[in-house]
Parts: C-alpha cells; structure tokens; sequence
C-alpha cells in the first residue's frame, strides 16, 4: 500500500500474587472456651466446653485461660486461640491484538491519518484461604457472643471469577483548514470504541476534539466525550468480610457498634463519564523554553462505583431523608438502617 499503512500484533501474559499471613490471629470461639475455666475431679483447671457430652469432643484440646498476672497467660493457652490466618489472591490476564495505522489520503489541508486496532483479554480472579468466614458459634459456651466474627482480624472467603473482553476501535486525526486568516491550523480528533464485557455487557465510547492553532505561539483545544469504567472481577466477586464497626446512628443520636458485611456486587454496571475540555497552550517566542497552559474540564457521571456500609453517615442520612423511612417512623419508633454493605 505504498508503504503508507504499518500494522503490529501483540500478546501479553501478565499475573499477579498477593500472599498475606495474618500471625496470631485471635480465634473469638476458642477465646471464649479457654476463658471459662473450671475445677476437674481432680483439682486441675480445664475449660467448661471440654466437660460437657455435647461438646467435649470439639473442645478437648482446650487449654484454659489464667487472664489475671503479667506471665499468667502460658505459652500453650496463647497458642490455644491464636491462630495463623492465611489467604492467596491472583490475578491473571491474557491480552491480545492487532492494530493497522497509517495515511488513508492526503486532504485539502493535510494528511488524513487513522488507526484501526481490535484486542482482547482474558481475565481470571482467585481468592483461596485456610480459615472460614463465620460467625461465633456459642452452642455449649457459657461466656459467647455470636454477633462477633470468627477471627478478631478480617478473613476472606475463598472465590474464582474470570470473564472475557472484545473490542474494536478506531481513530482520525482530519485537518480541516491551514494557513487562512486566523487560523494557522485546523485539526480535528475523532475517535470511537465498541467493548463487549462478559459479564457487564456492551459499551460505546467516543471522543470528539479540535485543535486550533491560531499562531505557532498560540493554539487552543478542546474535546467532548463519553467515557466508561467497568466494573472489575474484584468489583463483582470481592470475597465477603465480617468485622465489627463502630457508626454514629443519625437517628437516635448515640454511637454504637454494628456487625459488618463487605462484599463485591454482581449486578454493578459500568460507570459513565460525559466529559468537556477546553484550554489553550502558550509559548512565547521572547522566552525560549516557556510553555503555558491552562484548562478547564467538567465531568458528568453516573452509575459510580465505590464501596459504601451501612455505618456510613452519608448512607443513614439518605436513608433518614427517604420517604420510606418517614412512613415507616410513624408506625414504629426504630431507627433508620442500612443494609447495603455491597459495592
């Protein structure tokens, strides 16, 4: 093709491992079975959950807790309840593509050039621990809450994601006028990309922009756009978490603590972002090296993702304002909650 188009290929194999050990991790379960100590037949301390037909079977290993002196907690009864937590995340993406780029003809002010380029991933998300994501189980402890997580530090459940993305894109960049009054040169940058996500469906983005050089020393531009951000396997398949949170209820006006659950959320769609740009660039001849500029944008969007709680104030504060929660006041006197703890 007169040697005015250049094409490339490409394949890319990308992983990465996260490996955390959460060292003495505090079992609450066995916590609370080591704290309930009792005298044998024989005048020896061992737990109460350990003497009991029901549960003796679960916890003969128990070792019972002395919480009274600087050295009374042994070695053997730490080592009871703390535990080594573990859990390995990976990602692994297989990436590829083709691109063709080049002069498509020469135009009244210049030469028309464009690139055509299609790509696609392949993304797996896996999640693997040792220790289970539950609630205390108080059945046969006499000193129990079960509104606390198993583990006093956060664990994540064990999950595996993957999905596939498909696109095909296309550039211009079209000179539309050159050296006529007022307008040294005029180039306009359109753009377009079609993207089918597995698991969050098709998309459409596009870019409009000029460039106006006034003078060499002078040139404006701008753009509008839309712009996406899907939501990633993390954003979907975030292994559950439980934990203890302290909030300040809007309501009632007293602080407290509630149980916490986070996860990732399967019915997120893609963010979408209108975007303007305006802005000019300066280079004055008289100070060789001197370049400034100044731009202005305004971003429009919507469907954002972010993680949200129901401890959170902003949350009860909507949840407070909502009708909902007007109608259900007058009937009963409980304050607002929110259960979303998803993304």
């Amino acid at each position: 093709m007169d040697g005015r188009f250049s094409w490339d290929v490409f394949y890319q194999h990308g992983e990465n491992r996260l490996a955390v050990d959460l060292v003495n991790n505090q079992n609450y379960q066995k916590l609370y079975a080591a704290s309930d100590a009792v005298l044998n037949a024989s005048g020896q301390a061992v737990c109460y959950a350990s003497t009991q037909p029901l549960t003796a079977a679960a916890y003969a290993s128990c070792v019972p807790l002395n919480p009274f002196g600087p050295t009374a907690v042994t070695r053997t009864a730490f080592n009871y309840f703390a535990e080594t937590t573990t859990f390995r995340q990976s990602n692994i993406m297989d990436n590829m593509g083709a691109e063709i780029h080049g002069t498509v003809f020469d135009g009244w002010a210049g030469p028309i050039v464009a690139a055509l380029s299609a790509e696609s991933r392949f993304n797996d998300y896996t999640v693997t621990t040792n220790a289970p994501i539950t609630t205390v189980n108080c059945t046969g402890l006499r000193l129990c809450s079960s509104l606390l997580p198993l583990y006093a530090q956060p664990v994540l459940a064990p999950v595996h994601a993957s999905n596939n993305v498909w696109e095909v894109a296309g550039e211009a960049e079209i000179p539309l006028l050159k050296d006529v009054p007022l307008v040294r040169s005029l180039e306009a940058n359109i753009a377009g990309r079609y993207t089918d996500y597995s698991t969050s469906g098709s998309v459409q983005t596009w870019k409009i922009g000029l460039n106006w050089n006034i003078i060499d020393e002078l040139h404006f531009r701008g753009t509008t756009s839309i712009d996406i951000r899907a939501p990633t396997l993390s954003d979907f398949n975030q292994p559950p978490t439980l934990a203890v949170s302290g909030f300040s209820d809007l309501h009632t006006g007293q602080n407290g603590t509630t149980f916490v659950s986070t996860q990732g959320n399967t019915a997120l769609t893609p963010e979408i972002a209108r975007t303007y740009t305006v802005g000019a660039v300066w280079t004055p001849d008289f100070i060789p090296g001197l370049t400034m500029s100044l731009d202005y944008f305004r971003i429009h969007m919507k469907n954002a993702i972010g993680a949200i709680t129901a401890s959170n104030n902003t949350i009860q504060g909507l949840c407070e304002a909502s009708e909902e929660h007007r109608n259900i006041a007058r009937s009963i006197s409980v304050p607002c909650r929110s259960a979303i703890t998803r993304r």
